[in-house]
């Protein structure tokens, strides 16, 4: 299953006509500098999942709407703030919601992915500290 993690703040999700674009901000002043971070299929993308502080914007929103991509917004205390409803529920939904509520799990969750920034296997860009 090929998730998409907003996870860098001030990060944005923008979609072209094939894929997926995350836009990293390197400054509010100047959006020229803003670099792409990461490119993603949209057609092979089954799940987008967005942290506090990342942002999607209009025509990234309208192909998750075209492809019924399910979403979640995670807010800055690990929960789930908003998260679409398809008609058909997805087989890993009540687990994930189930999940949601175990806050172990939330715990070991939040620092995989805290690990995963940290000591990334192969950067694609520069990260900014």
């Amino acid at each position: 299953m090929n998730v998409l993690y907003l996870v860098e703040p001030g990060s944005h999700l923008e979609a072209d006509r094939r894929d997926f674009a995350i836009i990293i901000s390197t400054s509010l002043n100047n959006p020229q500098n803003d670099a792409i971070a990461h490119r993603q299929p949209i057609r092979e993308t089954q799940q987008i999942v967005i942290f506090a502080g990342c942002t999607v914007g209009r025509t990234a929103s309208r192909a998750i709407d075209r492809y019924r991509i399910p979403f979640s917004f995670i807010g800055d205390k690990g929960s789930i703030t908003a998260h679409n409803h398809l008609h058909e529920t997805p087989v890993y939904a009540p687990l994930q919601q189930e999940r949601n509520r175990d806050r172990e799990f939330c715990l070991a969750f939040a620092q995989s992915l805290l690990r995963g920034r940290w000591m990334p296997r192969r950067p694609n860009f520069p990260l900014a500290w």
